[in-house]
């Protein structure tokens, strides 16, 4: 196994001819939870985008355990990416149909994910969305159908944008500790958010962007 999940090299990003972040380089190893905070508008959403390879940017280099961003299958497998909203590839679905996608585009076993999946839908509280459309769904249980979907096929870096705004806090409980059981199965994590007290709690690193850059607040 690589020791690094998420390799970002002097990398640059502009929008409408203005410097976003510039010159950003830092690491993500296996079994980190890393926290991603700063002010609405700084560039927080758009770096998540442009390491996944959904945003093209100027400069720079980003790998997935050693796979440049053009081996999409490799990045596709290796990752996962849950939004801070923009579901509609999958608004027309129930649950269960969006976890029978994921099954049979990963080929995973039926055997070996259905069990997951009663595991993880009682964990989260959605027993009684299986069979409702996802577009009609809250805010906040759209993001545990697509945590639960990520986790189906097992990702080595788990993406997320304010997963937990919109979340209880039973519900804000249970995806701490989702996360803490992938880090301690050299899984990472690395997510966005806007509430402060959770960072605290959650992340074994700390990064503030600020000014253009990301920095390095504690580990």
């Amino acid at each position: 196994m690589t020791n690094v999940l998420l390799e970002v090299n002097r990398f640059s990003k502009s929008f409408q001819n203005h410097i976003l972040l510039e010159n950003i380089s830092l690491q993500i190893h296996p079994g980190e939870i890393c926290a991603l905070v700063g002010q609405n508008g700084i560039g927080k959403t758009v770096f998540l985008k442009c390491i996944l390879g959904f945003e093209a940017f100027e400069d720079g280099h980003v790998s997935i355990a050693g796979h440049p961003l053009a081996e999409r299958e490799s990045v596709r497998r290796l990752t996962a990416f849950i939004p801070s909203d923009g579901y509609d590839i999958c608004d027309l679905l129930t649950p269960e149909e969006y976890f029978e996608f994921i099954m049979t585009v990963y080929q995973l076993s039926q055997t070996d994910t259905l069990p997951l999946i009663q595991e993880l839908v009682s964990r989260l509280g959605v027993e009684s969305h299986l069979k409702q459309l996802i577009k009609e769904l809250s805010f906040g249980t759209k993001k545990k159908v697509l945590l639960l979907g990520t986790i189906l096929y097992d990702p080595m870096l788990i993406v997320c944008d304010e997963i937990f705004e919109g979340l209880d806090q039973t519900s804000v409980a249970t995806v701490i500790e989702i996360f803490q059981e992938r880090a301690m199965n050299k899984r990472a994590v690395l997510f966005t958010t806007h509430l402060y007290h959770l960072v605290e709690s959650v992340a074994t690193t700390v990064y503030r962007v600020e000014n253009n850059q990301i920095s390095l607040v504690g580990k």
